[in-house]
Formats: structure tokens, C-alpha cells, sequence
């Protein structure tokens, strides 16, 4: 069991039990859900606590929408104690090109290295290629990539980023 949630993220929840054999439909929130279909395990949110769930089947329904059959889920009641739970992964799992990183608005962005505040962010920008993060460092608008050799955290509680920036990139 996980109890601090902040090195992972919100992939989707399940949604509802499908027949007697302990099937569940999950909805997983992401704009190409199949890149997480061939995952071996979610982390199920029960007790605000992150348990481990193997998956042995997965097969797309339709959408962003999946019916899944967890190892040791075997029986409707099991089931139906997980329905209305949310999924999480690893935030190093996260697809970093299809999530709508705009939440992270108004975060403050932390230096690893120095732990100062850099400043907050102020948009980002979902691109098939690469997502962006911008924030303004002294009046100058700074855009990093985001990805997980650059952002190495993200506390969602206390709304900040965590940081690796490559040498020279705010004094472009």
C-alpha cells in the first residue's frame, strides 16, 4: 500500500461492475487511453490509501472506455467494492503528450538544485511532439519541456513543480 499520492497521478476510475465473474468498465482520462492499455497493474485508490491491482485481461469497450479483470477480483462483490475508485499510475508513466497539463496553472516551479522558487506557472501547451510548461522567471517568459528528466515532481497539495533545468535555459 502507497499512502503519500504525490509521486503519481489520476489515470481515470472505475466506473461500473460488468456481469458476475468480477469484470469492471473503467474510463481512463486521457486524450489516447490505448497507450496505457498494455499496462500490467493500476494502483486503486481505497481508504486514501494506493493499493496494487494486477490486471490479467484488458480489452478496449469503446472511447476511453475499458473492460478489465483484475487478478484476485473473481466475484461481483469484489467488484462492486471497487466501483466509483480512481486509478493511478507512477507519474514516470504518465503519457506527457496527451494530458491536459493545465492544472498545473499557478503552481510554483522549484529549482532542485538551488530549492528557490522560479516563479509560477503561467500555461502550458499539449503538442503531439512534446508538452510544454511556460513560467515567468524576472518578466521573461521561460517554456520547458515537460517531461520526467525535467520535472521531477509534482505535489498537487501544495501546488508546486519540482525541477531540473538544462544548464542555460533561462538566459535564452
Amino acid at each position: 500500500m502507497i499512502k503519500n499520492k504525490n509521486d503519481f497521478f489520476c489515470l481515470g476510475k472505475i466506473i461500473k461492475k460488468i456481469g458476475f465473474k468480477g469484470w469492471l468498465s473503467i474510463k481512463i482520462e486521457d486524450k489516447n487511453p490505448f497507450f496505457y492499455q498494455k499496462k500490467l497493474s493500476f494502483l486503486i485508490e481505497l481508504n486514501n490509501k494506493l493499493v496494487p491491482h494486477f490486471i490479467d485481461i484488458i480489452n478496449h469497450s469503446n472511447s476511453n472506455f475499458f473492460k478489465v479483470k483484475f487478478k484476485d477480483i473473481n466475484t461481483e462483490y469484489s467488484a462492486s467494492k471497487l466501483c466509483g475508485c480512481k486509478l493511478y499510475l507512477p507519474l514516470y508513466e504518465m503519457n506527457t503528450n496527451s494530458i491536459d497539463l493545465s492544472y498545473l496553472i499557478d503552481y510554483k516551479v522549484i529549482d532542485k538544485n538551488s530549492n528557490n522558487k522560479l516563479g509560477l506557472v503561467t500555461n502550458t501547451y499539449t503538442k503531439k511532439i512534446q508538452s510544454l510548461i511556460e513560467f515567468k522567471l524576472l518578466e521573461k517568459k521561460i517554456l520547458i519541456p515537460f517531461d520526467n528528466e525535467i520535472v521531477l515532481e509534482i505535489n498537487k497539495e501544495k501546488k508546486y513543480i519540482t525541477v531540473n533545468l538544462p544548464n542555460g535555459i533561462t538566459e535564452l
